[in-house]
């Protein structure tokens, strides 16, 4: 991001970043608090293996559900994303995982 900023400087720089098909452990282990400020979403993978691993699998490969989304919220916690979502691995339970019912 820093990179992007810097040579695009303040009047061309994007108004936030988003991350595709990573696991939301990979950016919680790579950044500390706050350094991620500009991420605003994350369509996060549902397996924590590496990519190299997951490359040519032939089923689907996923986290227990539980486990991606405290990963998903700590995320949220932790740097502030606001648009949560699955890619390669989720399915519907992960998403579900990560709404909050309306009061009714």
């Amino acid at each position: 991001m820093a990179r992007i900023d810097g040579e695009l400087g303040a009047a061309g720089r994007p108004t936030g970043y988003f991350v595709n098909c990573t696991h939301p452990r990979f950016l919680l282990d790579a950044y500390p608090a706050g350094v991620l400020g500009r991420l605003i979403g994350i369509q996060a993978n549902g397996s924590s293996r590496d990519v190299t691993r997951l490359d040519g699998a032939t089923q689907t490969v996923a986290d227990p559900v539980e486990a991606w989304a405290a990963d998903m919220l700590r995320l949220h916690e932790t740097h502030g994303v606001r648009i949560l979502g699955g890619c390669c691995g989720t399915d519907r339970r992960h998403l579900e995982s990560l709404a909050v019912p309306s009061p009714d």
